[in-house]
């Protein structure tokens, strides 16, 4: 038996803006969907993934002050519970096998975060012939698993 190699690989995804709106190519809206993949030989057991960013910077790219609201945060007319959008656990995953999918979400703030600023850099910018947009904030995703090989 061989011990589990988790990656996470890079997803294109088409957004569109229609009628100050922007619509994303996903099926289901909790984010931006991404696989995660086992490309060991052997299991991974209590995989856990953490999404990972600067919220001091994500408020400051969309112009918000901190609402302080214990683990919530409002984006324009949207709620979002960072907490349980951040975390996602997996018992166990196989080695690869294409029929099976372990689908792990964008979080659904930070894509709403992401069009917000968007929104206020290109579509607000009185300045559109030379703008000067700050960076975003990248997100990342810690994730660890159990091998029970190295136990």
């Amino acid at each position: 038996m061989s011990s589990p190699a988790l990656k996470l690989p890079g997803k294109y995804c088409k957004a569109t803006y229609k009628e100050n709106f922007w619509e994303w190519d996903v099926d289901n809206m909790h984010g931006l969907p991404l696989e995660l993949i086992n490309f060991g030989a052997g299991p991974a057991f209590n995989v856990s993934v953490n999404w990972l960013v600067d919220m001091k910077e994500l408020l400051k790219a969309i112009n918000q002050l901190d609402s302080k609201m214990d683990g919530m945060l409002q984006i324009g007319n949207t709620f979002h519970n960072i907490k349980l959008q951040n975390n996602k656990e997996f018992h166990a995953i196989p080695a690869y096998d294409k029929k099976e999918v372990n689908r792990i979400w964008i979080p659904n703030y930070y894509v709403c975060a992401f069009t917000e600023f968007l929104d206020l850099e290109i579509f607000d910018n009185e300045n559109m012939k030379a703008p000067k947009w700050p960076s975003f904030p990248c997100i990342m995703a810690d994730i660890s698993c159990e091998d029970i090989i190295r136990i």
